[in-house]
């Protein structure tokens, strides 16, 4: 199964130093099955917004989709392990997180790669996105610098829950990774919530808050993932946050995104981001430094209620912000 990077260029020396790969193939079929009413489009504007160096390969069964998904992954963990024995201007080094497989039909994902339904499934623990229409099939490589920014998050939403006298067990479902799918998409968060008692008609199908991070992801694929989250569920999804984790210069970017009334008026409601707070450790990673805190987070958004009482917006201040930053560069 041969690669290219996601914009039909082969991958270059420095990569393929880390993990070989046949070059040569093109990604130009990835539309092929698809009309010219706008397919060929979306799936540009979908590729376009992933990391220059993200890997694309056709599908070619799940024994090949196994061989390269192990091989990519040593390809992350090497380029990993150099950068933690490197000068920190060369952090910029660290491959895509990302692997992109084009021509996966909705029924080869159920019957040979989804784990909820294959029980042979080559894919491990990678987080999913499939784009049911564009038969295109894009996984994150799990790695620490991805996982415990939201780990860390959740330690601190819960934390402030408890000091405004909520148990947070009996409050809020964690929902974590778990799936949403529509007619065309199959989507993980990297992390959800949902209060346990939900309003009334209210469904369960949509979280009321999800997190995005991005280690090597770009900010572009972390936006578009946001505002599709507050589009598909129809405001149900009440609040998007994305973490943006920088190694090349050790920042840490928290942005909310949330529906705001379009130019037409309240019913064409366009998502748009609120909040971008800054944590930057590049000149001392045990004093890093917070632009535009405090960092809030509506309690109506979150457990769809007014607050009373003691309750209220959970505010991750400069301390919160300061040790969410040392946990991960210090």
């Amino acid at each position: 199964m041969a690669a290219v990077n996601r914009d039909g260029q082969n991958h270059n020396q420095e990569q393929n130093r880390y993990c070989p790969r046949r070059s040569g193939e093109s990604t130009s079929n990835t539309s092929g099955n698809h009309d010219v009413n706008g397919a060929a489009d979306q799936l540009e504007d979908v590729l376009s917004t992933l990391p220059a160096d993200t890997p694309v390969y056709q599908y070619r069964g799940t024994t090949e989709m196994k061989r390269t998904i192990d091989c990519e992954w040593q390809c992350l963990q090497d380029s990993l392990a150099e950068c933690r024995n490197v000068h920190q201007q060369s952090l910029s080094h660290v491959k895509s997180e990302l692997i992109v497989y084009s021509g996966v039909s909705s029924d080869i994902f159920s019957r040979e790669i989804d784990p909820e339904s294959a029980p042979d499934s080559p894919i491990g623990k990678a987080r999913i996105d499939f784009w049911v229409d564009l038969e295109l099939l894009i996984l994150t490589m799990l790695t620490r610098p991805h996982e415990a920014p939201r780990a860390l998050f959740g330690v601190i939403i819960f934390d402030k829950l408890k000091h405004m006298g909520l148990n947070p067990r009996r409050t809020l479902q964690i929902a974590g990774a778990s799936r949403v799918a529509t007619e065309s998409r199959r989507k993980e968060p990297d992390c959800s919530y949902l209060p346990k008692s939900l309003p009334d008609g209210r469904s369960d199908k949509w979280p009321s808050l999800i997190v995005e991070v991005g280690f090597t992801e770009s900010a572009r694929k972390l936006e578009m993932d946001a505002k599709w989250w507050l589009q598909a569920s129809n405001g149900d999804v009440g609040l998007a946050i994305t973490i943006t984790v920088n190694a090349r210069d050790r920042s840490i970017v928290l942005k909310t995104w949330e529906n705001g009334p379009g130019d037409t008026g309240p019913q064409s409601a366009l998502p748009r981001a609120t909040q971008t707070v800054s944590v930057l450790g590049s000149i001392d990673p045990e004093n890093p430094v917070v632009r535009n805190g405090p960092f809030l987070i509506p309690f109506q958004k979150l457990l769809l209620r007014d607050s009373v009482d003691s309750e209220g917006d959970i505010a991750l201040n400069e301390e919160d912000l300061t040790n969410l930053s040392v946990q991960l560069w210090a």
